[in-house]
């Protein structure tokens, strides 16, 4: 039994990778990205978000993360139901393998409030992931491979008095903790400003009327308010051009197909023929 357990581990491995080295700087610096890349302009960022009384902001964010996927790999953006994932997943929790369980997410007017009890079947999921990518304490010059795919989440320190009064500009305030971290957002894009210096553009779900209609950009490559620190981004492998990954430990990423098969195999033959098996010794 033991056996089959570690085999059905190994396959749900392969959902999940943990990016914890780091990216080789003379690889980053020879590939060449665009100055900028605003995914708001191509149509696949939802509108802001005000979480008002909902306090599950990460919620707001996973969900955000995957219907603006959804829309990059089918040009179709649909609001995606936060209500559902509160109501089912472990609250303020960066809980991506809980919305998989779900087998995805629903369109929010499905399922548009919470129901206070978790009820899976109430909607269909219209869009999922088969990849997420966790990435814990890269310098934030190391996320532009990764931008270019799709949307990420990020997670920082957002209780300082300049990031809560923030109204427009770059912030660059580095006397906020890249530590302590307290909110999440979504990480949408990137650029420069006149003067050359190089910004993200991150969505927050505080409404329009705070920050530059909703956003804030922050300069990038100081890992300003621990913007690096820990980041998730959902990934469609199969449509996805993966960039290239940092030298760490060998990944279930690199898992060749004919092994895959092998085990699912072996799944199938231990648990229909355990007994005889075990018999054997």
């Amino acid at each position: 039994m033991q056996l089959v357990k570690f085999i059905i581990a190994c396959l749900l491995s392969d959902l999940f990778a943990s990016v914890g080295a780091v990216i080789n700087r003379e690889n980053l610096e020879a590939q060449e990205f665009p100055l900028s890349l605003d995914w708001r302009s191509k149509g696949v960022i939802a509108p802001i978000y005000d979480q008002g009384t909902s306090p599950d902001v990460v919620a707001i964010v996973m969900v955000e993360t995957i219907e603006s996927l959804h829309a990059i790999k089918t040009g179709n953006l649909i609001r995606g139901s936060v209500a559902r994932v509160i109501d089912c997943c472990q609250q303020y929790t960066i809980d991506y393998e809980c919305i998989a369980r779900l087998g995805g997410i629903c369109r929010d007017s499905d399922y548009p409030t919470t129901r206070g009890t978790c009820e899976p079947n109430a909607c269909t999921p219209f869009s999922t992931f088969d990849k997420l990518v966790v990435f814990r304490g890269l310098d934030d010059e190391q996320l532009l491979p990764f931008i270019q795919n799709a949307t990420l989440l990020v997670s920082i320190d957002a209780e300082s008095f300049n990031f809560l009064d923030y109204s427009g500009g770059i912030f660059q305030d580095q006397t906020c903790s890249s530590t302590s971290i307290d909110d999440v957002l979504q990480l949408v894009g990137y650029g420069q400003n006149e003067m050359n210096e190089p910004f993200w553009i991150v969505k927050n779900s505080w409404g329009r009327n705070w920050g530059e209609d909703g956003y804030i950009r922050i300069l990038r490559g100081k890992n300003i308010c621990g913007i690096a620190t820990q980041v998730y981004q959902p990934l469609i492998l199969s449509k996805t051009t993966t960039p290239p990954m940092p030298t760490t430990t060998p990944s279930t990423a690199s898992r060749p197909f004919y092994l895959q098969v092998s085990l699912l195999w072996m799944l199938f033959f231990f648990t229909f023929h355990e007994n005889i098996f075990f018999n054997w010794f």
